[in-house]
């Protein structure tokens, strides 16, 4: 059964840790608190069977779910991540750079050229 549905419409950054006998990711999460400052947190997230993610790796949520595991009478929560995209971090299209107003007014000659 399945505790809580998970969605979202930011990237979330997964951090990947190895260990002598397994691999453990976290998800980084934050909130702003009253005081306009940022608190960062992570969460622990597992992933399907042979699911192999780099550290810092930007993933989109497609399907997930607040799961649990219960050790030594502790219940130690998680996210499962069952289906998810990568983000590749690249610049929008529409997005302009300090660069572009000056680029428009350079002008090459075929004798500017190197080759």
């Amino acid at each position: 059964m399945q505790i809580m549905n998970i969605e979202d419409s930011k990237a979330k950054t997964i951090y990947r840790k190895d260990g002598e006998n397994y691999t453990t990711y976290s998800m980084g999460i934050s909130h702003k608190k009253q005081d306009g400052s940022w608190e960062n947190g992570y969460i622990t997230c597992r992933f399907p069977k042979d699911t192999n993610i780099s550290n810092k790796t930007k993933i989109m949520i497609k399907n997930a779910w607040l799961d649990f595991y219960i050790k030594d009478k502790v219940t130690h929560p998680y996210i499962f991540i069952n289906k998810f995209e990568l983000v590749e971090d690249k610049m929008p299209q529409n997005t302009k750079t300090e660069y572009d107003d000056i680029k428009s007014d350079i002008q090459l000659e075929e004798s500017d050229l190197p080759f």
